[in-house]
């Protein structure tokens, strides 16, 4: 009975032994947790601002298609008072 008590004191020690950690090991892990969360505030700082970006770059590419379209528009209607006036030259010769 002595020896099954004996043996499960340390069972007891060594398995609760395996759970702790060293004060510097903790120490350490905790300055790596907040170094890790200081880069996730970095990157979702910058994600917010690249997203800025897009729409921004969004609106830009909507404008300059507006733009080409009516620039598209105008160079038809040219081309017509073009041809329009080609023909009227040529039935006056």
């Amino acid at each position: 009975m002595k020896k099954f008590l004996v043996l499960l004191v340390v069972a007891a020690f060594v398995v609760s032994s395996w759970g702790c950690a060293s004060k510097s090991e903790y120490d350490k892990l905790v300055e790596q947790k907040k170094v890790a969360e200081k880069k996730v505030t970095e990157l979702n700082a910058e994600k917010a601002k690249l997203k800025q970006t897009i729409i921004s770059r969004e609106m830009q590419i909507k404008d300059l298609k507006s733009e080409v379209a009516k620039t598209s528009t105008a160079v038809n209607q040219m081309e017509k008072e073009l041809t329009s006036l080609k023909s009227q030259l040529g039935s006056k010769k």
